[in-house]
């Protein structure tokens, strides 16, 4: 999970990616939000890379 790329994100040009976790960290400041289907796995995608910090 922490190299696949798993976590949908938003970037700030708009275009929608997925990351691993330890990019979404790093590239923190170019992505807007969290983008998962569902609230609840955003919710749960937020939580884990809270729970890394």
């Amino acid at each position: 999970m922490r190299t696949e790329a798993c976590t949908p994100a938003l970037t700030t040009a708009g275009d929608l990616v997925e990351r691993s976790v330890a990019d979404a960290l790093e590239a923190a400041d170019e992505l807007r939000c969290i983008a998962a289907p569902t609230p609840g796995e955003t919710v749960a995608l937020l939580e884990l890379l809270l729970a890394v910090c």
